[in-house]
């Protein structure tokens, strides 16, 4: 089996009023996460472009200045699997805004199960490779924002060298 690498990777540049809100209320750098497969497509969800999409980034953009990347092994059939979810599976479904509510503000459990938020749809596809099970099997996607899923992802890098953190730009 062929092994690859696909990276999620965390927004922490200023964007804009929603950005400057989740980072406040859930005190965490980052306001989006996004999984960066290995030919270049980006996975996510978004507020901006209402649901689940998949796309090519500007790669201007796409830098240190603006992400923080953790980058995780994976073979082919795994990232394959994380893709469908993207273009077949959940592609269109619409943005969990009951789930930025009743899961992230309030932590009442309310979501919506055909809709999904940045962290919450990243989180799930990563339950399809087979050396982040011990980690993710039992986590409820919708519970997670993207500063949880980094620490998340950061602390299993100690013990996992399939994972690897970025260093963090310092300017």
């Amino acid at each position: 089996m062929s092994t690859g690498k696909i990276s999620v990777i965390f927004y922490k540049a200023e964007g804009g009023l929603f950005s400057k809100l989740i980072r406040f209320y859930k005190r965490t750098p980052y306001s989006h996460c996004e999984i960066l497969f290995s030919n270049g497509f980006c996975g996510t969800s978004s507020e901006i472009c209402q649901g689940v999409y998949y796309y090519i980034p500007d790669k201007k953009t796409l830098s240190e200045e603006y992400w923080d990347f953790i980058d995780i092994e994976c073979d082919a059939e795994e990232e394959t699997k994380m893709k469908d979810i993207f273009l077949y599976e959940e592609c269109g479904c619409g943005y969990d805004w009951l789930g930025i509510f009743f899961c992230q503000v309030f932590p009442w459990g309310r979501q919506h199960s055909s809709k999904w938020f940045c962290s919450e749809i990243c989180t799930y596809a990563l339950k399809r490779i087979h050396h982040l099970k011990p980690v993710f099997e039992n986590l409820k996607p919708h519970y997670i924002d993207p500063g949880e899923l980094y620490e998340i992802l950061s602390e299993f890098s100690r013990v996992n060298p399939k994972i690897q953190v970025r260093k963090k730009n310092t300017n």
